[in-house]
């Protein structure tokens, strides 16, 4: 049976990563050259190599890592911001990335008053870097956050 050993590397350090034959089975698909993963196990000295390793028992990439631990995204719009044409917008970009699992809190607010709005299930979405990114940009950086558990 097959195993691998991943090396970890997030520019301030490495680690390897063993996967032994029933992990590898279950996670080879997003075992990828420069794919960002979270992993979780237990932490040994390897004598091998002189350094640390991780005995890998779950590995998930970012969105799984978000659907899991994410709470909710926040948006945050203003009155000036909430055009007919924006909301549209908002809307249409919103819906590509319905059927997931993280519910959205929208953070509406205007001189004399705000509220924070909780969508329907219908409305989560898949928290996907691109998602994220067009919300960012259509919104501003300072206006969207991921709240975690």
């Amino acid at each position: 049976r097959r195993w691998c050993i991943v090396t970890l590397d997030d520019k301030s350090a490495r680690v390897d990563a063993r996967f032994f034959p029933d992990d590898f089975e279950r996670f080879e698909e997003i075992l990828q050259t420069d794919k960002v993963l979270v992993v979780n196990g237990s932490v040994s000295f390897d004598d091998f190599n002189g350094g640390n390793t991780i005995s890998v028992r779950e590995c998930m990439d970012t969105i799984a890592a978000r659907e899991k631990y994410v709470k909710r995204i926040k948006v945050g719009l203003d009155k000036t911001w909430c055009t007919p044409a924006n909301m549209v917008r908002l809307k249409e970009t919103m819906q590509e990335y319905t059927g997931g699992t993280c519910p959205i809190s929208i953070h509406y607010w205007q001189d004399e008053a705000e509220v924070v709005l909780d969508v329907g299930a219908m409305w989560y979405l898949v928290p996907d870097d691109q998602l994220l990114h067009e919300l960012k940009q259509m919104l501003g950086q300072e206006q969207v956050h991921m709240v975690f558990h």
